[in-house]
């Protein structure tokens, strides 16, 4: 839950299309995606709910290593930069 209001938070202010402030490069954006995404998927050796079943650590782990693997993987410029790009070409 932590995890997912502060996904929120800095998403707002990432300058990419769903940005509103847009005042954090993209950049920071996949940093702070690969580091959540690190700490989700190791949350059930770190809290200790690695011992119970599948069904209740297992989520964790994909989810995180999703959002490490696209922290990774999404392009690094950001919204502004795509707009002013359009425009000169349009």
């Amino acid at each position: 839950v932590v995890l997912g209001v502060g996904l929120i938070a800095y998403s707002l202010v990432t300058d990419y299309e769903l940005g509103v402030w847009k005042v954090a490069p993209m950049a920071v954006h996949n940093v702070i995606d690969v580091v959540a995404g690190a700490f989700l998927a190791l949350s059930p050796f770190l809290f200790g709910f690695s011992d119970e079943s599948a069904n209740v650590w297992l989520p964790h782990v994909v989810v995180g290593l999703a959002a490490i693997f696209l922290g990774l993987t999404t392009v690094q410029r950001g919204y502004s930069y795509h707009r002013a790009e359009h425009q000169a070409a349009g």
